[in-house]
């Protein structure tokens, strides 16, 4: 089993209402020659978003067990981290949005 087969069979979910969301993405996946279908390819992007989410969690559990170094240097002592970390996903969404764009508009160009 590859990676976009087990991405499918887990989070086809999402693959399935991120491609309901940007639609369209077929035509760009197709000018940039990604043979892959948008379901599928969404899929993959959500299981790295969902991989990402171990970040904010990762620091708040520092937090909450009392790890967290003091950060003088930084406002709060460095809590802002945890909110700003909670964006990382949407902007793995983002970029995954963005990549067959970017690969169709090179490959014309």
């Amino acid at each position: 089993m590859n990676l976009r087969d087990f991405c499918y069979a887990y989070f086809g979910w999402m693959g399935r209402s991120l491609s309901k969301v940007f639609r369209g993405m077929e035509q760009d996946l197709d000018a940039a020659y990604m043979k892959v279908h948008p379901e599928v390819y969404f899929s993959v992007v959500g299981f790295v978003a969902f991989l990402s989410l171990a970040i904010p969690f990762t620091l708040s559990m520092f937090v909450l067990l009392g790890l967290w170094p003091s950060l003088p240097f930084l406002p709060m002592g460095g809590l802002m981290i945890i909110p700003f970390s909670a964006i990382i996903p949407v902007l793995v969404i983002v970029l995954g949005v963005v990549m067959p764009k970017t690969a169709a508009s090179n490959r014309v160009s």
